[in-house]
């Protein structure tokens, strides 16, 4: 197919799940029949063709006979390399209860299946959920057949621990049978092909045995492939094709990631182009930030010496000049005493700080500052005095202030 509908085909075949085998199993006189069933052509419609037939002689015991079909089943589609496909069991008709019911013929078909299970309810006397029910329509006969759940269950359970997926149970009504003419076989007006690797040399299979009908049945009613309204219990919901859900996501994100990137690829240019922007304006910002704080510096420095030369200017215009107080100090030097520190004070003090050998000599330093009123006008004013050892030796350790000399005092 090609064009666009057949590009619209291959997207939808990619984007829904496909059960593309399936297999029949029957028991019937010491037999065991496995029948598989496999998709040929992805189209709209089934099309399912008989690809593998397998018989064996199974012995079983009738306390035990589910667990020997289940193992032996599993053991034939290992060998066929059909591991994990979904299984059909054909009960016999014996095993099934049916009875005919008179439902009206108009409703629809899921309407009437359930009009059926509790029509089956009342007649039985039995809960809903006590078993499966199936409504057959035929030749103006409508029949209802029953399964108990409970056998059901414990069926699916067997086949399970066996390794066998079992997706329903069937029950082959009583004369069915499939005929073979050359590669298909025949139900009603329907037909379904067998498989190229089942025929001989001359395109016709030779081997046909009916009873492998019974195990057609069930996976031929799965795969409308039979003119048959059916009776088959489905233990699970299943559907020949649905959607791939998870498809469909990967889909849809791989989609949105597309437009996230081609959006993300046109932001990226805006956002670089807006970056190196920031960037140019940051480097100038940082320029003139330099320059500020330069600035800044450079006038706090002048304030700085400003305030220090107006208060040098200031002392100098109110007191003696301060080389000349170091000068008259230095001409006081009394033995044993020794200045360590002068500072100029605010205002018109000077603090000495010093060590003296003796307190007496202490005292004599002191005294030289008493008589010499004409430099020192206030006189001394002891701060501390104590003493106290050293690297040096023991010695008094004193602070005093005295008061700065007018100019006009000099």
């Amino acid at each position: 197919m090609f064009g666009l509908d057949g590009l619209l085909d291959d997207v939808r075949g990619r984007l829904q799940n496909h059960v593309d085998r399936m297999a029949g199993v029957a028991y019937h006189e010491g037999m065991l029949y496995v029948a598989g069933l496999e998709r040929k052509e992805q189209t709209k419609e089934p099309a399912f063709e008989v690809a593998m037939l397998a018989c064996v002689m199974l012995q079983a015991e009738e306390d035990a006979w589910q667990q020997a079909i289940a193992e032996k089943t599993a053991v034939l589609l290992s060998r066929a390399g059909w591991n994990g496909v979904p299984v059909v069991f054909a009960l016999d008709e014996g095993n099934i209860e049916s009875f005919d019911a008179d439902l009206p013929s108009s409703v629809p078909a899921e309407e009437a299946q359930q009009m059926a299970h509790y029509e089956a309810a009342r007649q039985l006397h039995r809960e809903p959920d006590a078993f499966f029910s199936v409504l057959a329509q035929a030749d103006g006969r409508q029949t209802i057949s029953v399964l108990d759940t409970s056998d059901a269950e414990a069926l699916q359970k067997t086949f399970a621990e066996a390794g066998v997926e079992l997706w329903g149970i069937a029950a082959p009504p009583a004369g069915f049978c499939l005929l073979c003419a050359g590669d298909r076989l025949s139900w009603g007006s329907k037909h379904l092909r067998i498989g190229e690797a089942l025929l001989g040399s001359d395109g016709a299979f030779h081997d046909w045995n009916e009873t492998y009908s019974l195990a057609i049945y069930g996976p031929a009613l799965m795969a409308q492939a039979i003119d048959e309204c059916g009776r088959i219990f489905p233990l699970r919901s299943f559907a020949l094709s649905e959607i791939a859900y998870g498809r469909v996501a990967l889909v849809i994100a791989a989609l949105w990631l597309t437009v996230l990137a081609g959006l993300s690829a046109w932001d990226g240019v805006s956002w670089y182009g807006a970056r190196q922007e920031a960037q140019t304006l940051q480097a100038q910002l940082a320029l003139l930030g330099n320059d500020a704080e330069r600035m800044k510096d450079e006038r706090a420095e002048e304030q700085w010496t400003e305030k220090r030369e107006n208060a040098l200017r200031q002392l100098t215009e109110e007191r003696a000049p301060v080389s000349a107080v170091l000068i008259h100090l230095g001409r006081r030097n009394v033995d044993g005493v020794r200045l360590d520190a002068i500072v100029m004070k605010q205002g018109k003090a000077m603090e000495l700080a010093g060590q003296a050998v003796t307190f007496d000599a202490l005292s004599d330093y002191l005294q030289g500052f008493e008589r010499d009123r004409a430099f020192f006008p206030s006189g001394p004013t002891l701060l501390d005095a104590s003493r106290s050892a050293d690297d040096e030796g023991e010695a008094v350790h004193f602070s005093m202030e005295v008061e700065l000399p007018a100019h006009e005092d000099q």
